[in-house]
Protein backbone atom coordinates (compact mmCIF):
# COMPACT_ATOMS: atom_id res chain seq x y z
CA UNK A 1 0.00 0.00 0.00
CA UNK A 2 2.94 2.48 0.33
CA UNK A 3 4.30 2.06 -3.09
CA UNK A 4 0.89 2.54 -4.18
CA UNK A 5 0.88 5.62 -2.31
CA UNK A 6 4.37 6.76 -3.31
CA UNK A 7 3.44 6.13 -7.41
CA UNK A 8 0.18 7.52 -7.25
CA UNK A 9 1.82 10.96 -5.23
CA UNK A 10 4.64 10.47 -8.26
CA UNK A 11 2.03 10.11 -10.84
CA UNK A 12 -0.06 13.55 -9.49
CA UNK A 13 3.39 15.25 -9.45
CA UNK A 14 4.37 14.65 -13.00
CA UNK A 15 0.76 14.93 -14.30
CA UNK A 16 0.45 18.60 -12.36
CA UNK A 17 4.41 19.49 -13.62
CA UNK A 18 3.22 18.52 -17.44
CA UNK A 19 -0.25 20.43 -17.02
CA UNK A 20 1.11 23.33 -15.47
CA UNK A 21 4.21 23.76 -18.06
CA UNK A 22 1.18 23.41 -21.17
CA UNK A 23 -0.22 26.44 -19.04
CA UNK A 24 2.85 28.31 -19.07
CA UNK A 25 3.24 27.88 -22.80
CA UNK A 26 -0.13 28.72 -24.02
CA UNK A 27 -0.25 32.01 -21.89
CA UNK A 28 3.36 32.76 -23.46
CA UNK A 29 1.89 32.00 -27.23
CA UNK A 30 -1.51 34.08 -25.99
CA UNK A 31 0.70 36.97 -25.01
CA UNK A 32 3.23 36.65 -28.19
CA UNK A 33 -0.02 36.44 -30.63
CA UNK A 34 -1.43 39.87 -28.66
CA UNK A 35 1.91 42.03 -29.08
CA UNK A 36 2.00 40.65 -32.94
CA UNK A 37 -1.64 41.85 -33.11
CA UNK A 38 -0.89 45.39 -31.30
CA UNK A 39 2.09 45.93 -33.01
CA UNK A 40 0.08 45.05 -36.78
CA UNK A 41 -2.46 47.78 -35.28
CA UNK A 42 0.07 50.29 -34.80
CA UNK A 43 1.77 49.51 -38.09
CA UNK A 44 -1.67 50.25 -40.06
CA UNK A 45 -2.20 53.25 -38.09
CA UNK A 46 1.33 54.77 -38.86
CA UNK A 47 0.29 53.85 -42.49
CA UNK A 48 -2.65 55.66 -42.29
CA UNK A 49 -1.38 58.86 -40.69
CA UNK A 50 1.74 58.78 -43.27
CA UNK A 51 -1.06 58.48 -46.40
CA UNK A 52 -2.61 61.23 -44.76
CA UNK A 53 0.61 63.51 -44.62
CA UNK A 54 1.13 62.92 -48.19
CA UNK A 55 -2.14 63.53 -49.78
CA UNK A 56 -2.24 66.63 -47.99
CA UNK A 57 0.89 68.09 -48.91
CA UNK A 58 1.14 67.07 -52.71
CA UNK A 59 -1.84 69.91 -53.92
CA UNK A 60 -3.54 69.22 -57.14
CA UNK A 61 -0.75 68.42 -59.56
CA UNK A 62 -0.51 65.05 -57.36
CA UNK A 63 -4.30 64.92 -57.45
CA UNK A 64 -4.26 65.25 -61.42
CA UNK A 65 -0.97 62.55 -61.57
CA UNK A 66 -2.82 59.98 -59.46
CA UNK A 67 -6.06 60.38 -61.91
CA UNK A 68 -4.16 60.25 -65.05
CA UNK A 69 -2.54 57.00 -63.79
CA UNK A 70 -5.95 55.44 -62.53
CA UNK A 71 -7.29 56.60 -66.10
CA UNK A 72 -4.22 54.93 -68.23
CA UNK A 73 -3.96 51.80 -66.19
CA UNK A 74 -8.02 51.02 -66.11
CA UNK A 75 -7.73 51.62 -70.29
CA UNK A 76 -4.57 48.96 -70.16
CA UNK A 77 -6.69 46.86 -67.99
CA UNK A 78 -10.19 47.44 -69.19
CA UNK A 79 -10.23 49.00 -72.99
CA UNK A 80 -6.61 48.01 -74.00
CA UNK A 81 -7.13 44.54 -74.44
CA UNK A 82 -9.95 45.26 -77.10
CA UNK A 83 -8.57 47.62 -78.64
CA UNK A 84 -5.54 46.00 -79.01
CA UNK A 85 -6.34 42.83 -80.09
CA UNK A 86 -6.98 44.27 -83.40
CA UNK A 87 -3.69 44.55 -84.48
CA UNK A 88 -1.35 42.07 -85.29
CA UNK A 89 1.99 43.56 -85.85
CA UNK A 90 2.50 44.76 -82.45
CA UNK A 91 5.58 43.48 -81.37
CA UNK A 92 5.53 41.70 -77.73
CA UNK A 93 8.19 40.03 -76.11
CA UNK A 94 7.66 38.79 -72.62
CA UNK A 95 10.70 37.59 -70.71
CA UNK A 96 10.41 34.05 -68.62
CA UNK A 97 12.34 32.65 -65.97
CA UNK A 98 12.18 28.29 -65.93
CA UNK A 99 14.61 26.35 -63.88
CA UNK A 100 16.54 23.99 -65.53
CA UNK A 101 19.13 21.32 -64.33
CA UNK A 102 18.93 19.74 -61.03
CA UNK A 103 19.36 16.20 -61.77
CA UNK A 104 21.23 13.47 -59.97
CA UNK A 105 19.86 13.96 -56.65
CA UNK A 106 21.30 17.12 -56.96
CA UNK A 107 24.73 16.52 -57.84
CA UNK A 108 23.95 18.71 -60.98
CA UNK A 109 22.57 21.42 -59.88
CA UNK A 110 19.69 23.38 -60.48
CA UNK A 111 20.14 26.66 -62.35
CA UNK A 112 17.73 29.60 -63.63
CA UNK A 113 17.13 29.79 -67.22
CA UNK A 114 15.86 33.27 -68.68
CA UNK A 115 14.09 32.82 -71.87
CA UNK A 116 12.56 35.35 -74.09
CA UNK A 117 9.60 34.61 -76.56
CA UNK A 118 7.09 36.16 -78.54
CA UNK A 119 3.28 35.81 -78.13
CA UNK A 120 0.48 37.51 -80.35
CA UNK A 121 -1.66 39.74 -78.54
CA UNK A 122 -2.25 42.07 -75.64
CA UNK A 123 -0.07 41.28 -72.99
CA UNK A 124 -0.54 42.65 -69.18
CA UNK A 125 2.41 42.01 -66.95
CA UNK A 126 1.63 41.11 -63.03
CA UNK A 127 2.42 44.62 -62.06
CA UNK A 128 -0.16 47.00 -63.51
CA UNK A 129 -2.13 44.62 -61.09
CA UNK A 130 -0.06 45.72 -58.06
CA UNK A 131 -0.25 49.20 -59.49
CA UNK A 132 -3.99 49.29 -60.00
CA UNK A 133 -4.22 47.84 -56.04
CA UNK A 134 -2.38 50.50 -54.90
CA UNK A 135 -4.90 52.96 -56.07
CA UNK A 136 -7.72 51.32 -55.34
CA UNK A 137 -6.42 50.92 -51.85
CA UNK A 138 -5.44 54.87 -51.59
CA UNK A 139 -8.55 56.56 -53.35
CA UNK A 140 -11.58 54.20 -51.80
CA UNK A 141 -9.37 52.85 -48.33
CA UNK A 142 -8.16 49.46 -47.79
CA UNK A 143 -11.25 47.17 -47.37
CA UNK A 144 -12.20 47.86 -50.62
CA UNK A 145 -9.16 46.13 -52.44
CA UNK A 146 -9.59 42.98 -50.47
Amino acid sequence: MGEELLFGSLGGAVAGFVFQSLTTLREQSHQRQIQLLELAFTRIEKEDVSADKATSRDGNGGIWMRRFILAMLAFSLCIGCFVFAFFDDIPIIVERVEDCGGWLWGIIPEYKATRFERVQGYYIPSEFKTAFMSLIFFYFGRSAGK
